[in-house]
């Protein structure tokens, strides 16, 4: 599952499809509206989603690089750094650093 967050995100669902058949993946991705609680990363097509989530944000959907990027980071098939993870968005939002404390940190 792939959040998909714009204002008509059905009108991207053809660009979605032409971008992953010219990506090296048998996978199926299943495009769906992103809105807040959406269990899956986001590709945000010309605007950040407004609430604290992991988008990557494709300002020029004809840039084939740019959703073809997107999608592998949303497909978890690598991690981006042009994408905002929650760590990013907390430390925009409260002004410092904030960092995830995992498991192997508290031990």
């Amino acid at each position: 599952m792939v959040g998909i967050y714009a204002d008509s995100w059905r009108e991207y669902l053809p660009r979605l499809k032409q971008v992953k058949q010219g990506m090296d993946t048998t996978l199926q991705i299943i495009p769906v509206e992103a809105v807040p609680g959406t269990p899956a990363r986001i590709i945000a097509f010309g605007k950040r989603p407004d609430w604290l989530c992991e988008y990557a944000l494709v300002n020029d959907s004809n840039n084939d690089d740019a959703v073809a990027a997107a999608m592998a980071w949303a497909m978890w098939f690598n991690n981006d750094s042009r994408a905002t993870t929650m760590e990013k968005q907390l430390s925009r939002w409260f002004g410092a650093e904030v960092k995830e404390v995992t498991n192997e940190v508290r031990a």
